[in-house]
């Protein structure tokens, strides 16, 4: 290990508490910053086709990310195990580890996307995919299946840069991304005037590019997680299948259930009400994104941040990093909220310039519910992702499965049909989940804390 590694491992370990979290999560909102103002070009784009495209557009990519799910809980799980390797200095089990988790998850997932290609029709069906979305979108949907293998390879590599504190290349590797993505969008879109199916082309180029850019830096030799051909043993190590899966298949179904409950909502919106509903609640949570550059940095670091500590057995160290990382997410939801809320209208505005009124109301009213996502995601999210740093990714299960079945389906049924809301009940639904889901979060946090304090006696977290 080179004198840089030693010393961001001593700084992640021993230095202010405050400074490492902001310092690791720094590159990762700045990547926020970016990857929302590419989402509202991209949204803006896309809408100059017509409104059925962006109602395609969003409800596809809901339906691919459900695909994407497995590899998304495979590469946390993988990350959170690399970390505590890390953080106690074993690093040559670290390398094991990451050998393994990636060449699993290559095979898993391309298999996965074999499977979804040939049974895409039964998959469209299943989602109540109508009959205008189908003809739209059937081409963007392939491609945007071919994509997760890319993507997922992309979500590990970030959970091993985070393993090690490295975020710095997680920015670098988004805005290449980004600047390929939206030159080649607009070039289909603008100049060769194409639809859906070359916009999705446009980011499976871009996902390949940035496959071989990280590709080249996970061989190298001065990787301390470096891959090789010969790693691909590491998969027959039972000690390390067994430890991956047993932490990573209560994410995996997490990420599984999160992502049907939202493509559950857009299906039920389309049945209830129309497609404009699921374009209202795209557009509507790309806008909402502006209050959680913060949150979603720090829901992505603090599973990291909690292993890395227990594996160099600085258990209050770790529950330091929760409280501190908690104090954030307040404070700067809270900010995003009351400042984006009296701007409600002129943030909208940028979105669904040019559409009618009614649609304009539509979106602002999901909009100023989804708002309070920030918050209560957020702090559900960081109490979660502490959880699964120290080896507890169950509760990531029982949160989703009551989001999903008790908070969010039955709620949006009882407000559409038995309380006949208008189209923007589907904004209270998500309200009222993500409230909940936050309100379950917290009081499984409390639950699991006595056995931490069993496990982990050294620790107090009264």
């Amino acid at each position: 290990m080179d004198n840089k590694e030693i010393k961001r491992r001593e700084f992640i370990l021993n230095g202010p508490t405050y400074n490492v979290i902001l310092t690791i999560a720094l590159p990762v909102i700045i990547f926020n910053i970016i990857t929302f103002c590419y989402s509202f070009v991209d949204a803006f784009m896309i809408s100059t086709i017509d409104k059925t495209s962006v109602s395609a557009v969003f409800f596809f990519n809901q339906l691919s990310n459900v695909i994407r799910a497995i590899g998304l809980g495979l590469s946390t799980g993988g990350g959170v195990l690399v970390a505590r390797c890390y953080g106690s200095g074993d690093f040559e089990k670290s390398k094991k580890i990451s050998n393994a988790v990636f060449y699993l998850l290559e095979i898993i997932t391309l298999f996965i996307v074999v499977l979804s290609i040939i049974g895409t029709p039964i998959i469209l069906k299943l989602a109540n995919t109508s009959e205008s979305l189908t003809k739209v979108g059937y081409e963007y949907f392939i491609i945007q299946i071919l994509t997760v293998f890319f993507t997922t390879t992309t979500s590990l590599y970030f959970a091993f840069e985070r393993a090690k504190g490295k975020t710095i290349n997680i920015l670098i590797i988004n805005i290449v991304s980004m600047v390929f993505k939206v030159a080649l969008t607009a070039l289909v879109v603008y100049v060769l005037k194409k639809g859906l199916t070359y916009v999705a082309l446009a980011t499976l180029t871009t996902n390949i590019i940035i496959f071989i850019i990280m590709m080249i830096d996970m061989y190298s030799k001065n990787n301390i997680f470096k891959l090789s051909l010969s790693g691909i043993k590491y998969i027959k190590d039972k000690e390390i299948i067994k430890s991956l899966l047993k932490i990573s298949y209560p994410l995996v179904l997490s990420k599984l259930i999160f992502t049907i409950g939202k493509l559950s909502v857009s299906s039920l919106g389309i049945e209830y009400y129309n497609e404009d509903v699921v374009a209202a609640l795209g557009l509507a949570c790309t806008a909402a994104e502006l209050a959680t550059f913060i949150t979603m940095a720090l829901e992505d670091s603090i599973g990291s941040f909690v292993s890395q500590n227990v594996g160099a057995k600085n258990y209050a160290r770790a529950k330091e990093m929760i409280k501190k990382t908690l104090h954030i997410v307040v404070a700067s939801a809270s900010i995003s909220i009351i400042v984006l809320f009296i701007f409600s209208k002129e943030v909208v505005y940028l979105f669904v310039k040019g559409e009618d009124e009614v649609y304009q109301k539509l979106v602002r009213d999901v909009f100023k519910f989804e708002l309070f996502s920030s918050l209560t995601s957020g702090i559900g999210g960081v109490l979660l992702g502490a959880l699964s740093g120290y080896g507890y990714t169950k509760p990531s299960i029982y949160t989703s499965l009551a989001r999903l079945f008790i908070f969010r389906i039955p709620v949006l049924i009882i407000l559409a049909k038995v309380f006949n809301m208008p189209p923007y009940a589907i904004g209270l639904t998500m309200f009222i989940s993500n409230f909940m889901y936050m309100v379950s979060s917290i009081i499984l946090y409390l639950i699991y804390r006595k056995k931490i304090n069993i496990k982990y006696p050294e620790i107090s977290l009264e």
